[in-house]
């Protein structure tokens, strides 16, 4: 429509919109900053891996880049603990949420979502598990997610205009931030890519060849860093990873199923190891036969660290790297001899977290938390005639689209089905990539299911908001 011809209406109406779009953020950022308040969600809450972020050794180079935490979450740890303490985490957990909601909603508005669809499909994360389960404690968890989410509104932003360098760069940054606060995110390399590849070619309807152009050039610009910090540690420690952590991880579970009898059918290199794990077995007082799922889960942690760190140590000394490397040889041995053990595992520990996943979206406190997300914004909204006109407006308006235009300007409205389409895509695919990566190497516990599903109350909220906003529709 051209401007002079434009309806005066509904231009005031837009704008008005877009400073409640502003207001209703607000609003909703003060709302869940009261509520985690209120409900002593901002009190600091220590796990038994707090200490290995608080004391972290910064002492040199080998220290920072050997360890089994990358320096990602501890450098911001430090930060806090000097400048306002260690009981501001919390807060600084809210905030990086806040910001990443943001963050979010700009990258969906930028592929073309109304402002108001934008804002509303955004604010539940504000209300979700992520943040209220985990924002209290001293973990990588919480802020991880925040990373994530704004590396997935940076990739959107990236599809819309993949001319602009700066977006490039920032996506760069921010998935290497991710990755440096929790390494489990790693998954997000192949993942972007691949989205890029299937948003480009059928929601956004690009040609094949240029679908393939941006997401090959998507994984050059996140393998580079990576690479870039792998040969890093390959020049300081002698080994080339991101971190000194997966053994750690599946020796967890494939260690519960070595047996005396293991012994001999091992490599020579790690046949003491496996000895001393066992003989550990005895310092814990409730241990049983991994029998059972249940069994597996309990003994997962004391497996690691009463029982495999332990001998590690004894038997290789304090590097880190070795120790990884051992016992992830150690692990990935045993798992070759008790094969049927472990698929068995993999099915009830898949299993569980889809259990998991359906009951968080439900009726816990993510779903709950999203709907009462939009449904504040939308009481805020409904009292303005002009926002609901404006809402009428842009629905019109993307109900007429046919051909997506991925790299045209922010004005561009994409219809509600390309709206879902790209929303459902990208929660799937984190939920499928994510949590093959949990299933695999740890078990499903609370913590880890709620990174998996982190995006769903971004799809229960959009749902909501196109329910409640066919009702205000109504004259």
């Amino acid at each position: 429509m051209n401007s002079r011809n434009a309806n005066p209406l509904t231009s005031v109406a837009t704008r008005n919109v877009r400073i409640k779009s502003i207001l209703i953020f607000l609003a909703a950022s003060i709302l869940s900053a009261c509520l985690l308040a209120s409900s002593g969600r901002w009190s600091l809450v220590r796990e038994p891996d707090s200490e290995s972020y608080v004391h972290f050794d910064w002492s040199s180079w080998h220290g920072v880049l050997g360890g089994i935490r990358t320096p990602g979450y501890p450098g911001i740890v430090h930060w806090v603990a000097s400048s306002v303490g260690l009981e501001a985490i919390p807060m600084i957990h809210w905030l990086m949420m806040v910001i990443a909601t943001a963050v979010l909603c700009w990258g969906f508005r930028s592929i073309g979502f109304p402002l108001l669809t934008a804002t509303f499909t955004s604010i539940p994360l504000l209300f979700a598990r992520s943040l209220w389960d985990l924002g209290p404690s001293l973990a990588s968890d919480s802020p991880a997610i925040a990373l994530a989410i704004v590396s997935i509104g940076i990739f959107l932003g990236v599809l819309a205009r993949p001319q602009a360098l700066s977006r490039w760069i920032a996506l760069s940054i921010a998935c290497m931030s991710t990755l440096l606060v929790r390494p489990a995110y790693l998954f997000l390399i192949p993942l972007l890519p691949l989205l890029a590849l299937w948003l480009m070619r059928f929601v956004f309807q690009r040609t094949s060849r240029e679908s393939f152009l941006i997401s090959l050039s998507m994984g050059v610009v996140l393998l580079t860093p990576l690479f870039g910090y792998a040969m890093l540690r390959r020049a300081t420690i002698g080994e080339f990873g991101f971190v000194s952590f997966a053994g750690y991880n599946l020796i967890g579970i494939t260690g519960q199923y070595l047996e005396p009898a293991d012994i001999s059918k091992l490599p020579e290199e790690v046949r003491e190891l496996a000895h001393e794990i066992i003989a550990n077995r005895s310092d814990v007082d409730d241990y049983a036969p991994p029998d059972t799922y249940e069994a597996i889960v309990h003994l997962f942690n004391p497996t690691v660290w009463r029982m495999a760190d332990p001998a590690a140590n004894k038997v290789l000394g304090d590097d880190t790297a070795l120790c990884n490397r051992r016992l992830r040889q150690l692990a990935i041995a045993s798992l070759q001899l008790h094969r049927t053990q472990y698929a068995n595992w993999l099915l009830q520990n898949g299993r569980s977290m889809l259990d998991q996943l359906l009951r968080n979206a439900c009726s816990d406190l993510s779903a709950k938390g999203s709907m009462l997300g939009v449904l504040f914004a939308l009481l805020i909204t409904a009292v303005s005639p002009n926002s609901v006109r404006a809402w009428r407006d842009e629905r019109e308006s993307a109900g007429t689209t046919g051909r997506v235009a991925a790299f045209a300007p922010v004005s561009s409205t994409m219809c509600p089905s390309r709206q879902f389409h790209t929303i459902a895509w990208i929660a799937i695919g984190f939920i499928v990539a994510k949590g093959l990566l949990v299933i695999l190497v740890e078990p499903a516990l609370g913590r880890y299911v709620i990174a998996v599903g982190c995006l769903i109350p971004c799809l229960i909220g959009w749902v909501c908001y196109q329910l409640a906003a066919i009702l205000l529709r109504r004259p």
